[in-house]
């Protein structure tokens, strides 16, 4: 008798299936778009209802689905001559995924339950930040308490395609002991076939019977659980799917190397014994402490036979660390990648031409903020912040059109882009309330060593959003507003909207905006910067911005005031149209 994971799906469970199915996805072989069946009928739900619960008593799948188009993409700056120089992405069937996707509905609480705490991938109010959060917090715990926080980080070779299937399916029925669906499971993950394409080459079709299919809904998950009865360790474990990190506090290097050699050890008998492959070429150690005399000290702890390489700035979910998390190599990093997007940025705008401040932000938004702020709660204490605020300053300036010597106050004004600082708080007020949520998280067994004044010049996230929480209720637009008050007397009406003029064409609203902040192509302006050999206006008096607008017998805005402009009415657009400044 079929357990309540195998029993006949449903036209609703279809639907929800499809509501979480993502548009625009490249088709398998079955050249089927996942557009066709998210806006399918009630009746095409029927019949798919009726096709997979077919699927799942008979067990039977169609080879098609099981067909995965591999396309191979060179990675940048690689030699196009070597396999290794590319990236495969495989397609696989929409219908296939969309099955995955109904099992994964069913099965997914009662794995989730059995996963550890420590794994945080493809988890449910679960983050790459929260993991990363966590281990810091354990270092500034460490640090508090004068010991040298030790770390490993594992790497698998190949650690979904070296899943052993009937290991995977044994564990499967440890969990959710139903018979049809472990059948249908083993199907799915046997006998798949692929092909590789590189422009109009095609490689032969190849079989495998292990592993789990690349770019599969219930691959992350179906892996979690695969690993989720590692034994355990003395160190500390922080893993997101794949990725681990063993790291462990001690008052010398020589009791670090005893604990994490004991670990790996241990861990690499589990590995072996369900077939999965450690690299232990590129697995790594790393230590972090404050003692300066010991900063090229390196960790000598052997695994798989091999001396692990000591790396100074590891890499652990997109954050480069380094010893004394100043974070200086990451944000160093991640502003070299910042420079290049706002060159892509630079490319849509100019003083006279180009796109509207809308899409401008919009753009700026998706590709440069987005990277910008990846892992914010983690660094944003840092002293090297500025780094990232140069860089942000450039896009919010292109959005808004204005000159270099414009103040920094306006640009997130002319943006609407609350200040980078107070965005990087207020994403750690929401962060520290997600983790204050789950008290079943490690990371609360560190945050209050980590938050110690021992150390007065250490600044832990946490201890900052503690601070916050207490003092006041973080409120982003509030403190925007005040931090505007401190810098700039005037107040302006429109401070939480969007500016006046916003969709106005590239020039006027350069000119706008320059007029606004009194900072433009002027008199006074350029001399200051050696470009004229004086200041003066045609009608002989100094040309500042204000003496443009307000004062000069040939260009003043006659019968208008500072707030026609502040409000882009339709006189002060019409003015400025024929202004060049």
């Amino acid at each position: 008798m079929a357990t309540e994971y195998g029993q006949p799906f449903s036209p609703e469970e279809i639907g929800f299936a499809l509501r979480d199915t993502k548009p625009g996805k490249a088709p398998g072989f079955d050249n089927i778009n996942p557009e066709f069946l998210i806006n399918c009928g009630k009746y095409a739900k029927v019949w798919l209802a009726r096709f997979f619960t077919d699927i799942m008593q008979t067990g039977n799948i169609p080879k098609e689905l099981k067909q995965s188009k591999i396309i191979a993409i060179l990675k940048p700056g690689k030699p196009a001559d070597l396999p290794a120089s590319y990236r495969p992405i495989a397609l696989l069937s929409v219908l296939f995924k969309l099955l995955e996707r109904l099992i994964y509905n069913r099965i997914c609480q009662k794995i989730f339950d059995v996963i550890p705490i420590e794994q945080a991938g493809f988890r449910p109010k679960r983050s790459t930040c929260d993991q990363v959060l966590s281990l810091t917090t354990f270092i500034e715990r460490g640090f508090q308490e004068r010991l040298k926080t030790s770390a490993a980080s594992i790497d698998l070779s190949a650690a979904y395609d070296t899943v052993w299937r009937e290991g995977m399916i044994y564990k499967f029925l440890q969990v959710i002991p139903c018979k049809l669906t472990a059948r249908l499971l083993n199907n799915m993950l046997s006998d798949r076939t692929f092909q590789v394409i590189m422009g109009a080459n095609k490689s032969t079709q190849r079989k495998l019977k292990n592993g789990l299919p690349q770019g599969s809904v219930l691959a992350p998950l179906l892996f979690s659980l695969y690993i989720a009865d590692l034994p355990e360790t003395q160190s500390k474990k922080f893993g997101y799917a794949d990725d681990w990190v063993l790291a462990t506090g001690s008052k010398s290097f020589e009791e670090a190397e005893e604990v994490l050699t004991q670990d790996l050890e241990k861990l690499g008998r589990y590995f072996r014994q369900w077939r999965l492959k450690p690299n232990a070429s590129k697995t790594e150690v790393s230590c972090f402490h404050l003692n300066n005399k010991l900063a090229k000290k390196e960790l000598k702890i052997q695994f798989e036979n091999t001396l692990l390489l000591h790396n100074s700035t590891p890499k652990y979910l997109g954050v480069t660390l380094d010893r004394t998390l100043s974070l200086k190599a990451h944000l160093t990093k991640t502003a070299e990648k910042l420079r290049t997007r706002n060159n892509v940025v630079q490319k849509l705008c100019g003083t006279s031409w180009g796109a509207s401040a809308s899409t401008l932000r919009s753009t700026a938004l998706s590709l440069v903020f987005s990277a910008a702020e990846y892992c914010a709660p983690v660094w944003l204490n840092s002293p090297h912040t500025h780094r990232i605020d140069a860089q942000l300053n450039n896009t919010m300036g292109m959005i808004s059109g204005v000159i270099k010597s414009t103040p920094t106050e306006w640009l997130p004004v002319l943006s609407h882009i609350p200040p980078p600082n107070l965005r990087r708080k207020n994403a750690l007020i929401r962060e520290f309330e997600k983790i204050s949520n789950n008290p079943d998280l490690r990371i609360h067994e560190d945050i209050e060593n980590a938050n110690k004044t021992r150390l007065r010049s250490r600044k832990p996230p946490t201890k900052t959003a503690i601070d916050t929480a207490t003092e006041q209720n973080f409120n982003l637009l509030s403190a925007w507003q005040q931090e505007w008050t401190m810098k700039q007397r005037d107040q302006i009406p429109w401070f939480s909207q969007k500016p006046p003029g916003f969709g106005l064409p590239r020039k006027a609203w350069s000119t706008l905006n320059r007029i606004r902040t009194k900072h433009g192509r002027c008199g006074d302006l350029l001399y200051k910067w050696g470009k004229i050999p004086s200041p003066s206006c045609e009608c002989g008096e100094k040309q500042t911005i204000d003496h443009i607008v307000k004062e000069c017998a040939i260009t003043a805005f006659r019968g208008g005031t500072e707030e026609d402009f502040l409000m882009a009415t339709p006189e002060s657009i019409a003015y400025l149209n024929g202004l060049d400044i």
